[in-house]
């Protein structure tokens, strides 16, 4: 009788075998992020994984795992955003061409953000980015241009990055 208790807790516990990261999708971390590289897209349920992604679970390498590149996205719906605005890490969407106010929103509480395929963003977008993200890290490279509004709400953040041609602009509203 004790040996058919062992055996059956011992294939139990094999059942669980499965990373619980793996659970909810089938793939793990590297996979979805091959399959967005590929074909540009993400599901809901794979970024619902990404963003639920705890950082503790990053083991022997957390310097690897610190950041979350989905460069390949070109777009992603509100409740991809909100998913993926759960990462408190650094996330990098460089692919994001356009973006919503109500993406923004979802976003702008991760620690570092890197929107740099933005080439133009919203007086509103900017404000939520830059009171949210104050004393953050704010990546916009891209951008083609900023009001003065804009270049004084961005000067909040601590750790920005613009064009150079945007950062005098920049630079004047923090004197001010």
């Amino acid at each position: 009788m004790k040996r058919l208790l062992i055996l059956i807790l011992l294939v139990l516990a094999g059942c669980g075998d499965r990373e619980p990261e793996q659970a909810a999708t089938g793939q793990n971390r590297e996979e979805i992020i091959t399959q967005v590289y590929a074909t540009g897209m993400i599901t809901d349920q794979q970024a619902e994984f990404l963003g639920k992604f705890p950082k503790e679970r990053f083991g022997k390498n957390p310097e690897k795992y610190n950041y979350l590149e989905l460069n390949g996205l070109a777009a992603i719906t509100d409740q991809q955003a909100d998913s993926l605005g759960k990462v408190r890490f650094s996330l990098y969407l460089n692919g994001l061409t356009s973006i919503t106010d109500d993406q923004i929103n979802y976003l702008s509480e991760i620690p570092s953000l890197n929107l740099s395929g933005l080439v133009s963003i919203t007086d509103h977008q900017v404000e939520i980015l830059s009171t949210r993200n104050e004393g953050l890290t704010l990546e916009l490279n891209k951008l083609s241009s900023l009001t003065d509004s804009q270049a004084e709400s961005l000067s909040k953040v601590k750790a920005l990055t613009t064009p150079e041609h945007l950062q005098p602009l920049i630079d004047k509203s923090k004197k001010q």
